[in-house]
């Protein structure tokens, strides 16, 4: 018998066929993870004496330790460590550990290789604001994470570059939070530079192995104001937080829903569900974060955000996306979401101080 596409390590996402060759009769198999056996299956070879074992990937994804949808910093460990088992005869047995993917990564992680330095994004560069929130993840292999920053300082360009922090080998998933804020702060406590928001240029962030640069995110510093602004943050196809920001087009609607019954002759409504619907546009994007929307409409969840805070959770009910090859224009995608929750209403107030004089400080003499 020959066990042929095992490998020790890889992302779910890049799961092949397992193909067994040689089998007379049946195959007894079984998965298991954390002493949990979570697939006990019994497959007969076909008249080539061959069993392919399909979609294990997709079987395992209900058993990531995924992290929480936050701002926060983080350090867990997401790995997956999977047995399997085949049995002919006498049990044979594979450990393997499994990463996280949605989708195929073509990133060889198995044994022996170099180990994953890289961020967990699609993104080399990005935009963010003081108004917005931004996080980068990555696998604890050893490597060092140096943070660069180009700022105005007494009218003149400079440019910081400075150790963010140095990882073990520990193979765990750390989440930190890069916002402007944090790395204006960060700025300050390593070389005692204190800047305001509106005097940084862009930061890049550096994965390093000695003097190697494994990863490199570039972050832009957007002072542009738009008319209207979404901030979404949603898991992306390693499975880690990560955010946009929507600054096209904002429509909102309203649909009325219910339920109606007869009850003493009269047609009444006994239950009334307003559903608001809102139709947002990404603005003119490039294909990075064309690529990234595809991770925004398949994430388990979507939150909204504003000035840090996590506000409603929301389920995404249509998309709108076209693109042409080859065409110069500009691509913008929309998305028409609602609350998740039934309960989304909120009591809103606005509030204006009060005074016991009769008239206020407007009156003057020329009143009549």
């Amino acid at each position: 018998m020959a066990i042929i596409g095992i490998k020790s390590k890889l992302f779910s996402g890049d799961y092949e066929d397992i193909l067994v060759t040689g089998v007379s009769g049946e195959l007894p198999f079984t998965i298991e993870i954390d002493n949990k056996v979570i697939l006990e299956e019994t497959y007969f070879a076909d008249s080539s004496g061959e069993v392919r074992i399909k979609g294990i990937g997709n079987i395992i994804t209900g058993y990531f330790n995924f992290p929480v949808l936050s701002f926060s910093d983080a350090l867990i460990d997401t790995t997956a460590t999977c047995i399997l088992t085949f049995i002919i005869g006498m049990p044979v047995s594979y450990v393997q550990k499994i990463l996280y993917s949605s989708i195929r990564t073509g990133i060889n992680i198995d044994i022996g290789e170099p180990p994953l330095c890289i961020f967990l994004t699609r993104y080399t560069k990005k935009r963010t604001s003081v108004l917005r929130n931004e996080l980068v993840s990555f696998f604890e292999n050893g490597q060092r994470i140096e943070i660069g920053m180009a700022y105005i300082l007494e009218d003149k360009a400079k440019y910081t570059q400075f150790t963010f922090l140095t990882t073990s080998s520990s193979g765990n998933l750390i989440i930190k939070n890069i916002s402007v804020p944090v790395v204006l702060s960060l700025l300050q406590s390593q070389t005692g530079i204190t800047l305001t928001e509106e005097k940084l240029l862009f930061y890049d962030l550096y994965s390093l192995s000695d003097t190697t640069i494994n990863d490199k995110l570039h972050i832009e510093n957007d002072r542009r104001n738009f008319p209207s602004r979404r901030n979404l943050l949603y898991r992306n196809c390693f499975g880690v937080p990560e955010t946009v920001t929507f600054t096209g087009a904002d429509e909102r609607s309203m649909e009325l829903g219910g339920t109606y019954s007869y009850f003493s002759g009269a047609y009444r409504k006994t239950h009334t569900l307003p559903v608001p619907s809102d139709k947002i546009n990404t603005g003119y994007i490039d294909a990075t974060v064309a690529d990234s929307f595809y991770d925004l409409v398949t994430s388990d969840k979507v939150f909204l955000y504003e000035n840090g805070t996590i506000g409603d959770e929301i389920t995404i009910t249509d998309i709108e996306m076209t693109s042409k090859v080859p065409d110069n224009k500009p691509v913008s995608y929309t998305i028409t979401y609602r609350p998740s929750e039934n309960k989304n209403a909120r009591f809103e107030k606005e509030h204006h101080p009060f005074s016991s004089k009769v008239f206020d400080k407007t009156f003057d003499s020329t009143f009549n």
